[in-house]
């Protein structure tokens, strides 16, 4: 089965970036631009890895991983938080949600690939 990744990111220029990045690693990418979106597409095809926004219109990128942590189904997916949070308690507020890692914005494009990588293998 082709490895994959989840990107939930609402902003095209932002995905279109990651996608690029993304593609160097030969996967299947999957896009969400919101949480119930974000939600089905992990449901539906179980990604190797989810890269995850934060800041996200309705649902918010934490509340998104809760309810992926507390699903049975993907509860073990892998997710990678993504953000420009930098408010005391917001990284402790990640890990709370069941991030499994966590990159800041803007992001290093290397250390971003290999953040992915790192999950995928």
């Amino acid at each position: 089965m082709a490895k994959s990744v989840l990107l939930v990111e609402d902003n095209d220029f932002v995905a279109k970036l990651y996608k690029s990045c993304l593609e160097t690693l030969g996967v299947q990418i999957l896009h969400a631009k919101n949480g119930p979106d974000a939600l089905q597409l992990a449901q539906d095809n179980l990604p190797s890895v989810i890269v995850m926004d934060i800041m996200l219109p309705g649902m918010s990128g934490i509340d998104i991983t809760k309810a992926l942590k507390a699903d049975e189904r993907t509860r073990a997916l892998p997710v990678i938080a993504v953000t420009t949070l930098a408010m005391a308690g917001d990284l402790d507020r990640i890990r709370e949600a069941g991030a499994d890692a966590y990159l800041s914005k803007p992001i290093n494009v290397e250390g971003f690939v290999n953040a992915v990588k790192g999950y995928l293998s």
